[in-house]
């Protein structure tokens, strides 16, 4: 399979000198066509940092070392044109707040072709046609109503499944789903999780799905990717770092998904504890 994006000892640090903070130290993976990777860590892990490098929108006063390619392309070499193009023709994302992704005072259905707008071919009729047909592929009943409908008048699941709409109408090689649960109840949760297993079908690329969910990353993704305190702890496929993990942060992180806590408990698990406990274990006497 052709690598969609590869990432080869990246590192991002933020500030100089005495206020130089290391967000990102050395890390390497690829993800190939037709996967979906799950870049998992807990805050401060470095997620959202790699997702801004990805979409080469790192603020000026971070620093970007290594290499990182998106289809063959190095980023680092593309001017700011062709960064924005990237972003409108190649990579799309979904964020965790679809509310704020979307203009609270423009109908749905404008901004959805506002969206297709690096489709130059193509007229306005068939822009919105796309786009009804898209609300439809989602999951939502009566396209036409969502298209006249403003972002307020919608409930966060209908909005957050505006948005995956949104993105795939760009036909990205790339699509970014930054925690795209984090702000929905279970029910809709479940509804958006199903809607991303099928979205597979519609991105001629890839997917990487940004989370601390384990359970999420089980469900959905083909190849996992843990960081911890900037570095990559381990990456490899999901079923195999499941059964095998090879880190005690991925162990703890598997330790506290709430699905794998079988008995009665006042106390869950937490990272810190179930790694404690690891490692006094590991000096146990023989």
């Amino acid at each position: 399979m052709d690598a969609v994006l590869d990432l080869k000892n990246v590192s991002i640090t933020y500030g100089q000198g005495s206020a130089r903070v290391e967000a990102v130290r050395n890390v390497s993976f690829t993800v190939r066509k037709g996967e979906i990777l799950g870049l998992v860590g807990e805050s401060g892990s470095g997620k959202s940092s790699l997702v801004s490098a990805m979409l080469a929108l790192l603020p000026k006063y971070a620093h970007l070392e290594g290499q990182l390619w998106i289809e063959g392309k190095d980023l680092s070499l593309m001017s700011a044109a062709e960064q924005r193009r990237l972003r409108g023709q190649t990579v799309a994302t979904v964020s965790q707040d679809p509310f704020t992704a979307l203009n609270p005072v423009v109908p749905i259905g404008r901004q959805l072709v506002e969206f297709q707008h690096w489709l130059p071919d193509m007229g306005a009729r068939e822009k919105r046609d796309r786009a009804r047909e898209m609300l439809a592929r989602v999951g939502l009943s009566d396209p036409d109503i969502r298209m006249r409908q403003y972002p307020h008048q919608l409930s966060g699941g209908i909005r957050q499944r505006v948005a995956i709409a949104a993105a795939l109408l760009t036909s990205p090689r790339l699509l970014i789903a930054d925690e795209p649960t984090t702000a929905l109840d279970a029910t809709t949760e479940a509804q958006i999780v199903e809607i991303i297993r099928e979205t597979r079908d519609l991105v001629d690329g890839s997917i990487v799905l940004v989370t601390h969910d384990m359970g999420l990353v089980g469900a959905l993704c083909d190849r996992v990717a843990v960081m911890y305190r900037g570095e990559l702890m381990e990456e490899g496929a999901t079923a195999d770092v499941f059964a095998r993990p090879a880190s005690s942060y991925t162990r703890a992180l598997l330790a506290c998904d709430p699905a794998r806590i079988t008995e009665p408990t006042r106390r869950l698990p937490t990272i810190q504890s179930v790694m404690a406990a690891e490692k006094e274990k590991r000096h146990e006497p023989a």
